[in-house]
């Protein structure tokens, strides 16, 4: 790394509890989402809402979150708990922000492609129709 990560972004700051129509409007004008939890998450909510703003994540490699963010494609993913792991991949993309742009779209088509409301209907219906299948 050629400079400390602070001295690269000294514009991050601690906005604290926002609303969430705020919260949305700042996930989409955001470089990244950082996801950096050390537990076990069910799903991951709010990586597949940064990916509906065409936002991708940098999140721990590690259960539910890690099988939704691509490495290198809709995010990064770095060892959890882990916060050189976390700087290297944060110092990385900051370093080729050409790769961003198409990060942004993946993110984005991953969205349209699997969590709309129409996707999610026909994966349950898909559900329901083998489990009555199987009766």
């Amino acid at each position: 790394m050629s400079k400390p990560l602070a001295e690269k972004l000294p514009h991050i700051q601690w906005l604290g509890r926002r609303p969430l129509p705020e919260v949305y409007k700042l996930m989409g004008e955001a470089m990244v989402l950082i996801f950096p939890s050390k537990w076990y998450e069910t799903f991951g909510r709010v990586a597949v809402e940064a990916f509906a703003k065409g936002t991708p994540v940098i999140a721990s490699n590690l259960g539910a979150i890690a099988e939704l963010v691509e490495h290198g494609r809709t995010g990064l993913l770095f060892k959890p708990g882990d916060p050189i792991s976390l700087t290297e991949q944060v110092d990385s993309l900051i370093s080729h922000p050409k790769k961003l742009p198409q990060m942004r779209r993946e993110a984005r088509a991953e969205f349209e492609a699997k969590y709309t409301a129409p996707q999610n209907y026909q994966q349950l219906k898909s559900i329901y129709q083998l489990v009555l299948s199987k009766s």
